[in-house]
């Protein structure tokens, strides 16, 4: 490796290829050209030999024999080519070339002219860099207040101070302010202002919490250097343990006001005096997301929009688009084509700005798994994403992948586990499993979960399927209160906008007025009429919405292969050829993935 170019410039420089159109779609070559840069940092370029490989990469039994197998050189070939491509491309203005010269399979790294695309883009009107060289950045925690001045509450505020302080100590990249030097400001009115400037920090985080009978109460609000509120957050939860529920409240509060940037974790940046108003609107953003409702996700993409046009060196902006896109097509509300542009194309961004970016990878991870059923490459990105820092979102979607690619409950269940601890206050979470139970077929905790009247609201989607499990446990009237009270939110969500009819015809009342219908500014989905048609037993109007629902190729088409209320059409050929299609389509990328004999490529 040429001295001048750092172990650090090629990893990153070996993520910006990773993330490009051409490698992608190319699970084998991504996986090959990591394990030959590694190598070669390593110091073993010179012990790479083709039996190496073969056996590191493509383990055969027995041993990779090269003598009749050419799977090495057949990817090494492609891999070349693709180098060359992308370098011709996409990466043209990449400040590092990575290759590979034919003779060798040590790689070869190149300082390049650097690249002027950062710089253009500050000059982009309203654009400001958001970091300079520094050590990361730095917090406070001011002490919280019970507003009914009771000691006993104080009590419980002075350790949900002492909670979120200690799991923000935690956080890559920030550093916390002492206890004893915030103490002092516990009476203080209008305090965030002095706090910050006398103990040189970027931003301080203050709140109150208040009890409602059993429901605890907290709001939380991050103030900047001038003492202007920039972000809040508020949580409603039962006070059953204490200890528990400030624990939920602090780890949720964390991972809403995480760090992603790399060199910020990495303590070799820090925000820039206007970088906080840009990172709560990050925080702002990434709660709205949290509801999984239309209107709140179409406003979070537009707040995720002007970070990206006015933050030139900040990825999160354009991960944000990423993952509103990703959302969007979820809910029914963008069509597959669209959504993968837009999001590919934000990824694409967040990676040239930053390559160790986890939020940017984990977006790979859901692009992959939901909108090209590619369950290799869905799950080699989110174990990237995940040693690159782990994140709830990424947990969660993680989660239902396993279940809707590879229908693997179990490691569903774990990985939705790990989304919990890390998040444990969230709508999304909730929605996340409320569907692996219900296509799990976990009716009774799904019932018990999401089917009973919550003290907390919980979203109207993860409220749907617990109406649906209800049904399944012999509880019509529990479900019949439950979709009354949520049937004017199901109707603007696309796979669930028939809900409440679909339910009132599983209760008995098929009638039109039974609960709110479609409209052109509420459309609903193929899918939606799918399962309204099985619910009034119109099986064959069925399978023609399920033939719709499929040459979309909308996300809930995954679902024909599990869900309950398709099993009375099990077995007619009409229904297992859309099945097929399904199926076939996850294959796809296996087939790919899977050298078949003497490397050719099933």
């Amino acid at each position: 490796m040429a001295d001048q170019v750092s172990r650090e410039e090629v990893l990153a420089e070996l993520g910006r290829i990773e993330a490009s159109r051409d490698f992608q779609d190319s699970a084998r070559l991504t996986a090959l050209l990591r394990f030959l840069v590694e190598e070669t940092l390593l110091g073993h370029g010179g012990q790479l030999k083709e039996v190496v490989i073969g056996n590191a990469l493509y383990g055969r039994e027995p041993a990779y024999d090269p003598r009749i197998d050419s799977t090495v050189r057949v990817e090494m070939r492609r891999l070349r080519r693709k180098l060359i491509d992308y370098f011709a491309g996409d990466g043209q203005a990449d400040p590092v070339e990575i290759a590979v010269p034919t003779g060798q399979y040590a790689t070869v790294f190149t300082r390049r002219t650097p690249p002027a695309a950062l710089e253009a883009a500050a000059k982009v009107p309203g654009a400001a860099p958001m970091f300079e060289a520094g050590h990361g950045a730095t917090a406070a925690v001011l002490p919280f207040l019970a507003l009914s001045r009771d000691p006993a509450e104080q009590d419980l505020a002075d350790r949900l101070t002492d909670e979120i302080a200690f799991i923000l100590s935690q956080t890559e990249g920030l550093r916390m302010a002492p206890r004893e030097a915030v103490l002092r400001y516990r009476e203080s009115a209008n305090s965030g202002r002095a706090a910050a400037a006398e103990l040189g920090v970027d931003a301080v985080l203050h709140g109150s919490l208040r009890r409602h009978g059993d429901i605890l109460r907290v709001i939380a609000e991050l103030s900047d250097v001038q003492g202007f509120v920039l972000w809040s957050d508020r949580f409603d939860t039962p006070d059953a343990d204490q200890l528990q529920v400030l624990e939920r409240i602090a780890r949720t509060l964390t991972s809403r006001l995480g760090i992603d940037t790399s060199q910020v974790r990495a303590q070799a940046l820090r925000p820039r005096p206007g970088a906080v108003p840009v990172m709560a609107a990050i925080s702002h953003g990434r709660r709205l997301m949290d509801s999984q409702r239309p209107a709140a996700l179409r406003r979070a993409m537009t707040l995720f929009e002007r970070v990206a046009r006015t933050a030139p060196d900040f990825a999160r902006g354009h991960t944000g688009i990423a993952d509103c896109a990703c959302d969007l097509y979820r809910l029914g509300l963008l069509d597959r084509a669209t959504a993968a542009r837009m999001a590919r194309e934000a990824v694409r961004h967040a990676l040239r700005i930053d390559p160790a970016s986890a939020e940017a990878h984990a977006a790979l991870g859901t692009i992959a798994a939901w909108m090209d059923f590619d369950r290799a490459g869905a799950e080699a990105w989110f174990a990237r994403s995940e040693q690159l820092g782990a994140t709830a979102r990424a947990a969660r979607i993680r989660g239902v992948a396993l279940l809707l690619l590879q229908r693997e409950p179990e490691g569903a269940a774990r990985q939705l586990r790990i989304a919990r601890t890390l998040e444990p206050i969230s709508a999304h979470q909730d929605i996340a499993e409320a569907i692996s139970f219900f296509q799990g077929r976990q009716f009774a905790a799904l019932a018990e979960r999401f089917g009973r009247a919550p003290r907390i609201r919980a979203a109207a989607e993860a409220r749907y399927y617990g109406a649906l499990a209800l049904l399944e446990t012999g509880a019509p009237e529990a479900a019949r209160e439950v979709v009354a009270e949520i049937a004017d939110e199901l109707a603007d969500l696309p796979d669930l906008a028939l809900g409440a009819a679909e339910i009132a015809a599983r209760l008995g009342d098929p009638s039109p007025a039974a609960g709110p219908s479609a409209t052109p500014e509420r459309p609903a989905s193929a899918f939606a009429r799918a399962t309204l048609a099985m619910a009034l037993d119109r099986k064959a109007e069925a399978i023609d919405a399920l033939a719709a629902c499929v040459a979309r190729e909308d996300l809930s088409r995954a679902w024909l292969r599990t869900d309950r209320r398709f099993d009375p059409l099990r077995g007619m050929p009409t229904f297992e050829a859309l099945v097929a299609v399904v199926r076939d389509a996850a294959g796809r990328h296996d087939a790919a993935a899977a050298p078949g004999p003497a490397g050719q490529a099933r």
